[in-house]
């Protein structure tokens, strides 16, 4: 665009291409991150009313310049006590994500988890954290266990850095309400696929009107993150994962070769199967192949869920390989804990293609784990 302009100026034609910093009182400021008081990269959102002053000053200005830039920088100044303002951008952004209209309605001691809280949610909420508090955690399931209560207190511990402060402290949460998450922090990097396609993730003696329950995989291709939900049904539980076994070239063949292991399990109906995300469309694919299904369980597993939620994530970039760079990089914190966001997000980005991205995310784990 700003090429544009400058090539219209040498015609002796009229162009004018305005950087803008974050607008507010609409948009993805006020939708995303609560207020127009937000700090968003040291500057604030500018208001509607002095964005329209600014457009009429530079299309009057007498100077042939072809590219001119607004935004409002923020004052680096100590919060004050008594100031609830990033308080409230927090828990009312949070509700947002959560699709909870009142944030007041949210109970203190519930977590993340017991509020609906999904894989996507997570993404969101571990970049707020990391983009505004400088707070890394390890994983989303660390985030799903984040309480109300909590996030409040890390609201009144914050605060803006000061004019002589200019270095970032990455902090990582210790706490009670993350030690209760489960004692698998990260993945396995030396064991990507899992080896088991069939794990117990619960074992009941309890009588029941079902023989077992089958849980199908989300798309990281194991259940590990079941294993909590599974220790609390009072049944039998058999975790499904993909193995290098797994035929993967469409979701019939992968019900159809499910279907095979679930047999040699429970031989005979009723079939109680469940699938969380990804999982739930094999799921419903072995619903529809193998016979005598009790119950179909979905967890998180509408396509049309995770869509409109990948669009809302996408629109927040301006460019593609801005939302490419943070995929990759929320990809790559499953794995690493605390790594530099700034530095990996602009290395990233500044790569020429999708693929050399792909491919300096590849190299960073290699570092980590010599993958070879």
């Amino acid at each position: 665009m700003e090429r544009i302009c400058e090539q219209r100026q040498k015609d002796d034609l009229s162009a004018l291409a305005i950087q803008w910093g974050a607008i507010g009182d609409v948009g993805m400021v006020i939708e995303n991150l609560g207020s127009n008081d937000t700090v968003i990269g040291g500057t604030l959102p500018q208001r509607m009313t002095s964005c329209l002053e600014t457009i009429d000053y530079f299309l009057q200005q007498s100077t042939n310049i072809p590219i001119v830039s607004s935004y409002i920088l923020a004052e680096k100044l100590q919060k004050t006590s008594g100031s609830s303002t990033i308080s409230i951008s927090l828990i009312e952004t949070i509700a947002n994500i959560l699709g909870i209209s009142d944030a007041s309605t949210m109970s203190l001691d519930s977590t993340l988890a017991d509020l609906g809280l999904d894989s996507l949610g997570s993404v969101e909420i571990k970049q707020l954290l990391e983009q505004k508090y400088s707070i890394s955690l390890a994983n989303s399931k660390e985030i799903q266990q984040l309480t109300i209560k909590r996030l409040k207190e890390i609201d009144s511990n914050s605060s803006v850095s000061t004019t002589t402060t200019t270095t970032t402290t990455t902090t990582t949460i210790n706490n009670t309400e993350t030690k209760k998450t489960s004692s698998i922090s990260l993945f396995d990097l030396n064991q990507l696929l899992p080896k088991d396609l069939i794990v117990l993730l619960n074992e009941t003696v309890k009588s029941n009107k079902y023989q077992h329950l089958f849980l199908i995989h989300p798309i990281e291709g194991h259940v590990e993150m079941l294993r909590e939900l599974s220790q609390r049904l009072p049944i039998t539980v058999f975790g499904i994962q993909s193995t290098n076994d797994v035929p993967n070239t469409s979701i019939e063949d992968i019900a159809a070769y499910y279907i095979k292991k679930i047999v040699e399990i429970q031989p005979t109906g009723p079939y109680l199967i469940g699938g969380y995300s990804f999982g739930a469309c094999i799921a419903v694919e072995i619903a529809l192949q193998l016979p005598s299904i009790a119950q179909l369980l979905l967890l998180d597993g509408s396509h049309s869920y995770v869509a409109t939620h990948t669009k809302q994530y996408r629109t927040k970039f301006n460019e593609p390989k801005h939302a490419e760079a943070a995929v990759l990089y929320a990809f790559l914190q499953q794995f690493i804990p605390n790594l530099d966001q700034k530095k990996i997000l602009s290395d990233l980005a500044n790569l020429p293609s999708y693929d050399a991205r792909l491919l300096f995310a590849a190299e960073i784990l290699n570092k980590i784990i010599n993958i070879g």
